[in-house]
């Protein structure tokens, strides 16, 4: 996917609204290689950002700009890449930083004062504890990230995609899918952050339980 939108227009404005690569490779791990990208540095997820938030909704000035984002960068996938992104949601939208010494900070205190650590198995693997940025002097723009669930959009789809809560009817009813999930995806999300709690639950009223990979119901809408 990355290379997709690599080798996609320059000059699209919602070419910066998504999360570049800048490199991959490997590693050894415990019996096996492990793939690792590298990305640009971002701050924090909208979700973590809405959280720190006592009525964990964010301002409507803010869900504008979150909005026309997102908006561009979705054309960008849509139209010139032909990705369809599957899984938006709060976590997988980043806030950048113009404030550079929150990484050099983060890199000095681990320098002086290294976080706990474990190792965990016998294969030797080591855990760290997390340890938080401190809050940056600006904000970036947000960024919309993780394309470990993408697929190619030049053909409809018919996979299981989407957290529960953000589900659109056309996955709900295995009909197929393209495009416009995302955008059903957007709607949803965008309802959550500003209202703060889900326009849908994610459950069947009936039985009280999540749904199922198929529902009989009568919606409205082509997403």
């Amino acid at each position: 996917m990355y290379k997709r939108m690599e080798q996609s227009s320059k000059g699209h404005p919602g070419r910066d609204a998504v999360r570049t690569l800048l490199d991959a490779f490997y590693i050894d791990g415990p019996g096996d290689k492990n793939h690792r990208l590298v990305h640009p540095p971002l701050f924090e997820s909208i979700l973590t950002f809405l959280r720190r938030n006592p009525v964990e909704r964010l301002p409507s000035v803010i869900v504008a700009v979150v909005l026309q984002r997102l908006f561009l960068a979705l054309d960008f996938l849509h139209t010139e890449c032909q990705i369809i992104h599957t899984d938006i949601k709060a976590d997988n939208i980043m806030l950048g930083t113009e404030d550079d010494s929150v990484f050099t900070d983060f890199e000095e205190k681990e320098l002086q004062r290294p976080v706990p650590r474990k190792e965990v198995d016998i294969d030797g693997r080591t855990i760290y504890m997390s340890q938080d940025l401190r809050m940056p002097s600006e904000f970036g723009a947000p960024v919309l990230c993780d394309f470990g669930s993408a697929v190619i959009g030049d053909e409809y789809h018919s996979e299981f995609i989407q957290p529960p809560i953000y589900r659109s009817p056309k996955v709900i009813l295995e009909a197929p899918w393209a495009y416009n999930v995302d955008i059903w995806n957007v709607g949803c999300m965008i309802w959550d952050i500003y209202e703060g709690g889900s326009l849908f639950t994610g459950k069947d009223p009936e039985f009280q339980r999540w749904l199922p990979q198929r529902k009989s119901t009568k919606w409205s809408g082509s997403a």
